[in-house]
């Protein structure tokens, strides 16, 4: 028969023992919180389209006679993009021991190409004078994230999720296909329509419906 001091002990020592287990059991079966962090789902939201700006150059081999026919091809093709691409600057930089004469050309073909002379900034580096002469300007143009992960098969999992590819081959084709990014941004002005072009077209529509209602048969039928 045990001792009542020593049962009374044990009472009171299993009594905490056991309210622990129940609350050890209730912590292990609560839910965790649910996350509540974004996955990006579409290729708009995957592979954003954005501005960026780079570096265009052309390296033009320097000679004593100016350009050759080929090079003059060649800038006046650099000079026509400059124009599409709206820079606001356009560096031609010469080595410091030579390159005079190729420059002076590569300036004139440049303004025949209709860039304004203003636009044209004339400058050396240190370099023999075989060295090239080096034309470039800063482009904007739309990028977005390269294409290329397979980190995992498309069936690889059964959560509805897309593949990482999924709209990265489309949205790089739109950011290829936009000649003026700044115009995504904010879009040029349109530009009103010539009053005599405005009146030519209103009065072929009215041309049209004049002839409609004439042609259309009476409400009591044709005899």
């Amino acid at each position: 028969m045990l001792n009542p001091l020593k049962s009374s002990l044990l009472r009171g020592l299993a009594l905490p023992a056991i309210l622990a287990g129940f609350l050890g059991g209730c912590a292990l079966t609560t839910p965790d919180p649910l996350e509540n962090a974004y996955v990006p789902f579409s290729g708009s939201e995957k592979f954003p389209i954005e501005m960026a700006s780079g570096p265009v150059t052309l390296a033009v081999p320097a000679s004593r006679g100016g350009l050759q026919p080929a090079q003059v091809n060649t800038v006046a093709g650099f000079a026509r993009q400059a124009l599409g691409n709206a820079t606001s600057t356009i560096t031609v930089r010469r080595p410091s021991s030579g390159g005079q004469a190729t420059a002076r050309s590569i300036v004139d073909v440049m303004t025949a190409q209709g860039i304004s002379r203003s636009r044209i900034k004339l400058a050396t580096y240190p370099g023999p004078a075989s060295a090239p002469v080096e034309v470039s300007y800063v482009r904007t143009y739309a990028r977005t994230a390269p294409c290329g992960d397979w980190s995992r098969d498309l069936n690889s999992t059964w959560n509805n999720e897309t593949a990482p590819n999924h709209g990265c081959a489309l949205h790089s084709n739109i950011a290829a296909m936009i000649v003026n990014p700044e115009n995504v941004v904010t879009p040029a002005p349109v530009s009103t329509a010539p009053a005599a072009s405005r009146m030519s077209g209103i009065q072929r529509v009215m041309d049209v419906t004049s002839m409609v209602s004439t042609s259309a048969p009476s409400a009591g039928g044709t005899p």
